[in-house]
């Protein structure tokens, strides 16, 4: 009956992680050709900003990735790429902060702030949080 249950179960969870992560498997498997040399430095390079922010970003996203190997790059669209929208990413974004040791801004210190659509709209919001709240 275990056997049973445990089989049905494992089922669940691969047609889960078909409907769920499936899209996200594709899409980034798709990119890891074209990002073969594309390297941590990189990604923190193209950035100008305090560089333990784009870091921490990025390996945050990492941790994210459905794929392995897949290497986030700033123009990364993050419901797109990783599903990561609205409470996940608001939590996302939060976890980047703390990590980053900046202090959570109030919303009136952020209304004006351009939205979170990609990878580096999350590390110019990190960093204009640091500089506000700094």
């Amino acid at each position: 009956m275990n056997e049973v249950k445990s089989s049905f179960i494992d089922r669940i969870k691969k047609i889960f992680h078909l409907i769920v992560e499936g899209p996200f498997d594709d899409r980034q498997k798709a990119t890891i050709p074209s990002r073969e040399k594309y390297q941590k430095k990189d990604f923190i390079n193209y950035f100008d900003c305090r560089s333990d922010i784009p870091s921490i970003v990025w390996d945050k996203l990492v941790k994210e990735e459905s794929i392995k190997g897949f290497k986030p790059c700033p123009k990364d669209e993050v419901s797109f790429m990783f599903g990561l929208a609205d409470e996940d990413l608001d939590e996302f974004i939060v976890s980047v902060l703390n990590t980053c040791n900046i202090t959570i801004p109030r919303s009136s210190e952020v209304e004006n702030m351009n939205p979170v659509r990609t990878v580096e709209d999350i590390v110019v919001f990190v960093s204009n949080c640091s500089d506000i709240c700094d």
